[in-house]
């Protein structure tokens, strides 16, 4: 929805699909490695294949070389690092748009943060924090965004979707990703804004926004198609902010367990963004159901998505060694 909105800004260009470039294509140990001319056209069609499908469109890549190669040529073969390819792909899709800004809407790169501030010094992150119980209710029904208006999603991501929930595992991803955020966020190019607050005042919010990225606000970011929940059918037709959007899982999709263990696991980080606890008491049989699930689950979910990320352990370690790093 952010980037949508800054998609919206005629001075931004939001890119359409998620990159995936940190965790998938780019891993620490890249960070001072050379790149041959075909490696680097290699790696910018996979870029241009993300921007244009999904991340599990890889492997259909090959079509983007020749706009790759345009890329890669104006880059300096002494500057074939892969961080550097990337920027100049970002500069490229930011000059094709006919914008100077160019936004990228990733969700893991929560977890490079310190990577992103340090390789590109004018980047700026905007990070949204949402309460981690609709946060759960989304991503328990996520597989069903191919049957809510997104048609061209790949049953394989249908699936991995559904392996990929878990309220245990949802809810320690919850909190690594803002426990991290939490870290570098110090208004100069870290930003934090609530989800619940831009539905509920949008205009005041983006204007917030607008002023960390150091760009005039626009009325034009409020209107955002009313597309991508999880929860009812796109209405792209529609323009605005749905205000109906909070608090939904008040509304039932959660069971007594599943709100009990969010609660539970993120109390601390919920407290800090000023999320109350409900009282909720367990059913006990599913209570215990999730807590054995769990770990086959996340088994599944981990072979389902290992061979799309470069550095697996990287990856483990960044969402779920550091979930129990809280801030004082």
């Amino acid at each position: 929805m952010m980037a949508k909105m800054l998609g919206k800004h005629p001075l931004v260009y939001a890119v359409p699909r998620e990159l995936h470039f940190f965790e998938k294509l780019w891993a620490p140990e890249d960070r001072e490695r050379m790149l041959t001319v075909e490696q680097a056209v290699d790696l910018t069609a996979r870029l241009l294949s993300n921007a244009n499908n999904t991340v599990f469109s890889q492997g259909k890549h090959e079509r983007f070389e020749e706009e790759a190669r345009t890329i890669v040529g104006e880059v300096n073969e002494e500057n074939h690092y892969p961080a550097m390819i990337y920027e100049a792909f970002l500069k490229h899709a930011a000059r094709k748009s006919g914008r100077p800004i160019v936004c990228e809407k990733t969700p893991a790169y929560v977890y490079y943060i310190p990577e992103i501030l340090s390789l590109f010094p004018e980047a700026k992150v905007v990070n949204m924090v949402r309460d981690p119980r609709d946060v759960l209710l989304s991503q328990k029904h996520r597989w069903k965004r191919r049957y809510l208006g997104n048609r061209e999603l790949p049953l394989g991501s249908t699936i991995r979707a559904w392996f990929n929930y878990s309220p245990v595992w949802t809810s320690r991803l919850w909190n690594a990703a803002t426990t991290t955020a939490s870290r570098f966020i110090d208004g100069k190019r870290v930003h934090s804004v609530k989800f619940e607050d831009v539905l509920e005042n949008p205009e005041a919010e983006l204007q917030k926004v607008c002023e960390f990225l150091r760009i005039p606000y626009a009325e034009s970011m409020l209107s955002v198609p009313m597309a991508g929940s999880s929860l009812v059918r796109d209405r792209p037709e529609e323009t605005g902010v749905d205000k109906e959007r909070t608090a939904n899982w008040r509304g039932g999709g959660l069971n007594s367990a599943e709100i009990f263990i969010c609660q539970m696991i993120t109390t601390k980080n919920m407290a800090r963004f000023g999320y109350e606890r409900g009282k909720v008491f367990p059913n006990p049989i599913l209570l215990l159901f999730y807590l054995f699930v769990s770990p086959t689950k996340l088994l599944v979910s981990f072979f389902l998505q290992a061979r799309y990320i470069k550095n697996v352990g990287e990856a483990v370690k960044r969402r779920l060694v550091r979930t129990s790093d809280a801030l004082p």
